[in-house]
């Protein structure tokens, strides 16, 4: 991970945007590599390809990848663990438009 991306002060931390999520899922691409993360980094990538005529559908379609991705880190416990691990944080926080779209792990203070 790069140091532009987080410097652990908190025990969360938040992707505020899909933009920011997939900008670490480009960089740690080994580490996520399953299937719904790699979707998401494909339909995300593809917002500003083709016809502007049909942009809202691809980001449409990049929005809901990105939901489809964070359901996935929720129900799967080891890419989730790495992830924490990134950030060394125990709880990350996914938003989209300013609204939370779900979240993973827990703070400590709820263990």
């Amino acid at each position: 991970m790069t140091e532009d991306h987080y410097i652990p002060e908190d025990e969360e931390y938040t992707f505020e945007s899909m933009d920011e999520f997939q900008k670490v899922v480009g960089d740690n691409g080994v580490i996520f590599s399953n299937q719904p993360l790699a979707n998401f980094y494909h339909d995300y990538s593809n917002i500003n390809k083709g016809c502007g005529c049909k942009k809202k559908s691809r980001i449409s379609k990049a929005v809901d990848s990105y939901k489809t991705a964070v359901s996935f880190l929720k129900g799967h416990a080891t890419a989730t663990q790495q992830l924490l691990n990134l950030y060394q944080v125990d709880r990350i926080i996914f938003k989209h438009a300013s609204v939370e779209v779900g979240h993973i792990g827990v703070p400590k203070d709820e263990t």
